[in-house]
């Protein structure tokens, strides 16, 4: 569908009016509003901070839906209607400029309703955040995974159970300073996710929380880490190195089973235990670095041809 005449006497529009029409894309090259009868139908390929035109009296729903460029939106007259979900899912937008010049902003995932924001306020704002549903005590209970870039507001304490299992569209992650847990099957056979950044202040990966994340490259950990599940990162066949933290004790079976790019390892004397196949068919591992007084399970490093495996007193860790 190329082109598309709208008579004047068209005032609204339903939500993804004209998705992915060869029209929109046409009308997208020439602005990054695409406006029709004062009518904001797409903001798609808006960044940053956006003003919205004087002439406009309405924004269509799902106008900006999943847009994670914009940061911050000025509403020029109390006399546009905004409809519902035009916001959906803005995860960065932070700050609202009304007609007045007053500022609003958002810090937190936190119903943003406690703020004491107009009602107008409240609702885009609530929209932004939508895809993260948190229970009472900060844990991630739901979330979309139609988004390519992630990045977690402040007040995400835990990542929950399957949150995103099977998502299909995530392929980077940023975790809040304050994540310090990461559920079971939390990210299970996200096969598109390749990094997971700011990482660095979790304490506790649950079991087959990575599984089958086969295209994952990299993921920012640090010594706060204590505890890693079973099968956490197996079948993570690109994952290309990983540091295991010096407050880790049992590193358990299967956790890097398959993993396939990781090529060499160093493995602290905190760890008192390496469980069955922890690390069976990293085909591609050679050198291996371990305390002497690391008990090490017969199949841990089973069908890990190249392997060749270092002791080392703590002295020399």
């Amino acid at each position: 569908l190329k082109d598309i005449n709208v008579p004047i006497s068209v005032k609204r529009f339903g939500s993804h009016a004209f998705s992915q029409t060869l029209w929109l894309d046409k009308q997208r090259e020439r602005s990054k509003m695409v406006i029709v009868n004062n009518v904001l139908l797409d903001g798609a390929l808006c960044e940053g901070n956006i003003v919205i035109p004087s002439d406009v009296v309405r924004v269509a729903s799902w106008c900006f839906a999943g847009n994670t460029k914009i940061t911050g939106v000025k509403i020029p007259s109390e006399r546009i209607a905004i409809e519902p979900l035009s916001f959906r899912n803005c995860i960065n937008l932070k700050k609202i400029t009304d007609w007045n010049e007053r500022e609003y902003t958002l810090e937190r995932v936190e119903d943003p309703a406690t703020a004491g924001y107009p009602e107008l306020i409240q609702r885009i704002f609530s929209e932004c955040v939508n895809c993260f549903k948190l229970d009472g005590s900060g844990n991630l209970m739901e979330s979309t995974g139609n988004i390519t870039e992630l990045t977690f507001p402040p007040g995400i304490k835990s990542v929950g159970e399957y949150v995103y299992r099977d998502c299909h569209l995530l392929e980077n992650i940023a975790l809040a300073d304050d994540t310090s847990q990461i559920g079971r099957s939390a990210f299970e056979n996200s096969k598109w996710l390749k990094r997971v950044t700011n990482a660095y202040n979790v304490e506790s990966i649950g079991p087959q929380a990575f599984s089958g994340c086969q295209s994952l490259e990299s993921i920012e950990l640090s010594d706060k880490l204590r505890t890693l599940g079973s099968r956490c990162f197996e079948h993570c066949s690109s994952l290309k190195e990983i540091y295991i933290s010096r407050q880790l004790e049992i590193i358990p079976a299967r956790a890097f089973f398959r993993c396939k790019s990781l090529t060499a390892l160093t493995v602290p004397s905190s760890v008192l235990i390496i469980e069955d196949e922890a690390f069976a068919f990293c085909d591609h591992l050679e050198e291996v670095y371990i305390s002497e007084k690391t008990q090490i399970a017969e199949s841990a490093f089973e069908y890990c041809d190249r392997v060749r495996l270092h002791r080392f007193t703590d002295e020399y860790q």
